[in-house]
């Protein structure tokens, strides 16, 4: 995409640049609201990148960071030079970003886009998903956070009793790892709390997975019908 076309999408006000698509409500509305930092499932991307943060910015709004950053003709001319050449690492440093401000604004017109979270640093670590202009799937690293304080905390959100399991993994050397986790199933809406556990350096932090389910299974029914028969 050249600079041109990308500056004049970002120059539009960002209430008009938000395309409703009614197709993505059935995934999302009758999901019950449980807040996580902020965002809730369901929501649409006009209501997401509202308070979505650019990492190491100081707070500021994303959309604003992307205006300007996609706005600088000498970062866009770097990443014109950055797509015709992948070895030239100092155009790549200098056009880092629009790559994921590109998604930004994919996901503001209302298509299919997963997102990393630096792009709403507020979310900590991992990516969001968008599906039809719903925020669709959060996929979250709370890298400080205590497992069984989370399960108490999701508890309280979700309002309905977990089940509880281990994921167990084994090395070459035959050392044994036990991960935590806990599930909650209620209406539309899926939840996953699973200890971050590594043999050598321990405690990595807790993985925190809100999923609207319509939207998994009706994403695993076309990965079904689209593969190939692997006894074919």
């Amino acid at each position: 995409m050249r600079f041109s076309n990308v500056k004049s999408w970002f120059m539009k006000p960002l209430f008009s640049i938000v395309t409703v698509v009614l197709l993505g409500t059935a995934f999302a509305q009758e999901s019950p609201t449980v807040s996580i930092k902020g965002h809730v499932i369901g929501e649409t991307t006009q209501q997401f990148f509202a308070i979505a943060t650019m990492g190491d910015t100081g707070g500021q709004r994303t959309v604003e960071y992307c205006n300007n950053y996609m706005n600088d003709p000498k970062r866009m001319k770097a990443y014109d030079k950055a797509q015709s050449n992948i070895f030239d690492f100092k155009a790549n440093r200098q056009s880092a970003n629009v790559g994921g401000c590109l998604k930004v604004r994919s996901a503001l017109d209302g298509k299919d886009v997963k997102l990393d979270v630096q792009y709403a640093s507020e979310l900590d670590a991992g990516d969001v998903t968008f599906h039809a202009d719903r925020l669709v799937i959060l996929n979250l690293i709370l890298r400080k956070a205590s497992y069984d304080d989370v399960v108490v905390d999701m508890n309280k959100k979700v309002g309905v009793q977990p089940q509880f399991g281990e994921d167990i993994s084994q090395n070459a050397f035959g050392a044994k790892l036990a991960e935590r986790k806990a599930t909650w199933s209620r209406d539309t809406l899926l939840v996953q709390v699973r200890e971050i556990k590594d043999l050598r350096w321990g405690d990595m932090g807790v993985s925190v997975i809100v999923a609207d389910q319509a939207f998994l299974r009706t994403t695993q029914q076309q990965r079904e019908a689209s593969r190939p028969n692997t006894l074919d």
